[in-house]
This record gives C-alpha cells, structure tokens and sequence, in this order.
C-alpha cells in the first residue's frame, strides 16, 4: 500500500470535493490504527452504499429506527471521513474469521460448489448501471443445477444484540443485502436462481473459540474448525446446524409514502444518497409526519376497541370464576385431608402435598426457651451470596457508613432531553429513533363501567357452553349418543351491539 495507491482511491469517491482535508488526514491514521490490514478495503467501501449499509436507508425511509447503531446520519459522516471505522467488535471478527470454514463446511455436508466466476465479476464495480451502489456476497452456491446467492452470518450473543440495537428489523437489512447483490449481480447477466441466509446457528461461546483457534492456529486452527464445523453441524439439531432462510425474490416496501418492489427502492434510496454527498446536502434523513385517521381507520379502530372490551370482559370473568374456583379446590383438599400424592384429573396435573408451615412453627417456638436463630439453615459463603441473600436496608447502612455507595450504585437511565440535545448537535435526526406505541388503559367513567358489566352478564354461564359443546365433541368422536342430561341447562349468552 503506498501513498499513490490511497491518493487514487481518494480521488475516484463521487464526493471527494465535499470531503474535509482534515478529516481525511485524521480517519487515514486513525484507521492505521485500528484495522490496518483492511484500510485499503475501508477506503474503497466510501464510494457506494454498501449491502450491510443499504437496509439502513431503506429503513429510515420507511420511518423505521435501523439496527446496529447505525442511522442514515451516521452513514453519511463515515462515508465524509468524519467517522473513523472502529476496531472489529467480537462479532465481526467472528463473520470474518468464520465465513470461510463455515462455506467449507456447507459443501462438505450438502454437496455443490462455489461459482467463483461470478463471484470475481464483483471486484470490478465500474461496469454497473447503478454506481451509486456496491456489494462483495459472500457466496455463489452451485448445488442442484441452481445457482443460490448466500450470505453467511454468525451468532451474536444477548449482549451484543443489546449492545447493536440489532432487534430492530434486523432480518430485513439482511434481506436487503441480498437483494442488492442480486441487483448488482443481474447487471452483470449473473442470474441467482434463489437467495439464502446461511445462519450458523452454534453457541456464541463455541463461535468465538473457534474464532481462537483460526486466528492463533492459522492453517491448522482452520483445518480443525473445518472438521469440528462438519462433525457437528451435521447432526442438524437445534442450537447445533446451519439455519437456511431462504429470502423472497418479490419484496414490497414503501419508500417515502409510495410502494415499490424491493430492487427499485434500493437503487431509489442508494442513488439519492450518494446525489446528496456529492450535492454537499446532509439533510437525507425524511422528516417523520403524523397523517390524520381516515374514516376507515377510524372505524377500524372502533372494531379492535369493541373485540378488544368483549375479549377483556370474558377475561375478567374467567380470572374471577376460577380464581374462586380454585380457593374452593384447595379448600376442599384441606377439609377432606386427601392422601398426599396426585390426583386423578383431566385437565390439570394436581398434587396433594403436605410440608411443615415454618413460620407458624417458629412463632410458636418462639414461646420456649429456645434460641430459633439457631435453627437457621447454615450461612451461605462469600461466593454464594446473590443479592436476593441480602438485607437491602442493612447494606445500604454499611455501604454509606464506610463511603462506597455511590461505587455500588447502577448507572442512572438516559435523559431524554440531553439525547435529544446530543443527536441535534452530531446532526443526528431525533425522529430516526422516535418508538410507536400504543397505550390501553380500561376506561373508569360511568358509562364504560356499564358496559363492562353488562357484557359480563352476558358472559356469565359461557363455562356451560363450553361443556355441553366439549362433550358432544367428546361423544360424538367415540360413536356415543348425548346423553339428555349432563348438567344443568346453560343460559344464553350474546356477543355483539345489540346484547
């Protein structure tokens, strides 16, 4: 890599010009740094939207948060040299470090093989009718006379898709990876006859000792990964296996209020994008509006609020009845001293159980010369103390006494104010992050209390229903006639406005 080679690249981005000298010269040694070895890749990646980078735009088109800390924002100061790539986070180097043994271990089990011609079509991107985009798929799978587009991911653990923001449609970003690929790859008269997420679906402890392995073993460590890899993942058993999530070659989504296939949208999004680095326009980032209710959607509404008061009064009714019901039941075991052990029951595992009421126990010993303290199970040791062991106003008192509170303390909840503030001053659009939802609360006037009650009364007497229904079925299954009379008639019950 010499100083040439950087110029060169520099000077092929569309948005050179808009580029700061400054912050160039600071992400160069910055990057240096970090990730040395793929500072030439890092570079070349801020000519076009990426796959990886694509759903984050299609998202906040859409008026969706993206994953991955990442926003459309944010993209844009990296793509200016305002953000230097941080060093590989630990599921990074994993899908680095990983992706290679797990295509190995893919062919070794279900045959085929690698379409490297296609692939290799994909280093020159200077050929596409979309500059403004770019891509490098991870595999072409030739296997069954099909050609399959593929991307491989690996397993990230609880804290890192904590950590990611990555719950937040994160499936859709790998989709639109795929598609943007596949859009590149049809105009180079590469046809993918399907696409497909190759998901090593392993604990994230055995992903990151096999990236251990690769990354200290070299060929060997690979080698090794490899046949551990096949040995395991052949087996297909959950939690140990390769998840295949085959992507939808029709996709719709809707951009900016208009709907439109999936491979529109993306050359839509990406090729106004990277317009607006080169115009020097930040602004990519839609304002979020909130459109007034049609009538149709308010009676819409009006129907979810009815189903929903219908449902929640039957609900209210069930807890009620068999909560009784089951105070009744106990109170039956304990008046009839039932022998310890299960019951024969149909619906419910019951079992009649008998233990000492200790605290009764103690109350009474108490009363004696005894010393109940004595009585105690044995202490636990230091390395077995939770914080459910503790006594909360016990250890505050110490803590505060012998100044170590404030170390022990969890740090407080983001103020929203303050983030507002901050994502302004970054040039972060608050809306990106803006969370719908909706809040339900159970009406308290008057009226609404009527209705409740009213519907309850219908309610009341459904359990009869049930049964008589149930038992016919049950009979009617075993060839048996109805008997004419099981239990009590059940009353009529009525659902709906005129009840």
């Amino acid at each position: 890599m010499s100083n040439l080679e950087i110029k060169q690249i520099f000077r092929a981005i569309p948005h050179a010009s808009k580029v700061d000298p400054l912050d160039f010269r600071e992400w160069l040694q910055t990057t240096l740094e970090r990730d040395p070895k793929r500072i030439l890749w890092h570079l070349k990646r801020q000519a076009a939207v990426g796959g990886s980078e694509i759903g984050t735009l299609l998202l906040e088109a859409q008026g969706l948060t993206p994953p991955f800390a990442r926003t459309g924002a944010t993209l844009a100061a990296e793509k200016l040299f305002k953000i230097p790539p941080t060093s590989p986070l630990p599921h990074m180097l994993r899908g680095i470090l990983l992706e290679k043994a797990v295509i190995q271990a893919m062919h070794t089990i279900y045959g085929g093989q690698r379409d490297f011609e296609a692939e290799a079509a994909f280093k020159n991107q200077s050929n596409t009718k979309t500059p403004a985009l770019a891509g490098n798929p991870d595999l072409y799978w030739m296997l069954n006379d099909k050609r399959i587009l593929t991307d491989i991911k690996v397993p990230m653990s609880s804290t890192e898709l904590e950590e990611q923001g990555s719950d937040n449609h994160k499936l859709f970003t790998y989709k639109s990876q795929l598609h943007q690929y596949d859009l590149i790859g049809q105009e180079k008269g590469i046809i993918a006859d399907q696409m497909v997420i190759a998901e090593l679906d392993v604990p994230v402890e055995l992903a990151d000792a096999w990236t251990q392995m690769i990354k200290t073993g070299g060929q060997s460590g690979y080698l090794t990964v490899v046949d551990q890899m096949t040995a395991l993942l052949a087996t297909e058993k959950p939690g140990m296996r390769i998840n295949f999530i085959e992507v939808e070659p029709e996709m719709e989504v809707n951009i900016y209020g208009t709907k439109m296939g999936i491979k529109e949208a993306i050359t839509t999004v990406g090729t106004q994008f990277m317009q607006g680095l080169v115009n020097g326009d930040m602004n990519i980032t839609a304002e979020d509006s909130s459109i007034p209710l049609t009538e149709t959607q308010q009676h819409e509404i009006s129907d979810f609020d009815y189903q929903l008061g219908i449902l929640r009064s039957i609900s209210e009714y069930a807890e009620a009845e068999s909560a009784g019901l089951i105070e009744s039941y106990k109170q039956y075991a304990s008046d009839h001293h039932l022998q310890e052990g299960k019951l024969s029951t149909s619906f419910f595992n019951a079992t009649v159980t008998k233990s000492l009421d200790v605290s009764s126990a103690v109350a009474t010993l108490k009363r004696y010369p005894i010393d109940t303290d004595s009585l105690r199970k044995a202490p636990l040791s230091e390395g077995q103390v939770s914080s459910r062991d503790l006594d909360i106003s016990k250890t505050i008192a110490l803590l505060e006494k012998n100044n170590l509170l404030k170390e022990c303390l969890k740090k407080p909840g983001y103020d929203t104010e303050k983030v507002i503030k901050a994502l302004n001053a970054v040039g972060e659009n608050p809306s990106t992050f803006t969370k719908e939802d909706l809040q339900l609360r159970k009406g308290t006037s008057k009226s609404v209390k009527a209705q409740f009650a009213d519907i309850k009364e219908h309610v009341r007497g459904i359990e009869e229903i049930i049964h008589a229904n149930h038992l016919q079925d049950r009979l009617r299954n075993d060839h048996v006639e109805t008997p004419e009379t099981e239990r009590p008639p059940a009353k009529a019950v009525g659902f709906g406005p005129g009840h």
